[in-house]
């Protein structure tokens, strides 16, 4: 359990959830840009598949803090990657980590 003051807080994971047109034109842009998430700070992606219907994509970015994160969200080659990648909507969350516990 992660408790309030530990440095480990400090980390943050970037929820990105988009509304794209197919994967084939997704999966080839996202990694590409994966030199730009280094760049700012990432340390790690995964990314899933909404089960419930084709064209929903959720990625989770982690990062060494919430400076980091913001500053690539506001990265100025980001707009015209999120086009090329064919992402039609894009839902944004910040999240700090509470608690990771394994079963």
């Amino acid at each position: 359990m992660i408790g309030a003051g530990d440095e480990e807080a400090e980390m943050v994971t970037l929820m990105l959830r988009y509304a794209i047109g197919d994967e084939a034109t997704f999966t080839p842009v996202f990694e590409e840009f994966e030199a730009v998430r280094r760049r700012h700070g990432a340390t790690g992606h995964r990314r899933y598949r909404d089960l419930a219907g084709p064209g929903r994509v959720t990625v989770l970015i982690d990062f060494p803090g919430e400076a980091e994160a913001a500053a690539f969200l506001a990265d100025p080659g980001r707009p015209s990657t999120l086009e090329r990648a064919g992402i039609r909507g894009e839902e944004r969350s910040m999240l700090e980590p509470v608690e990771d516990r394994a079963y």
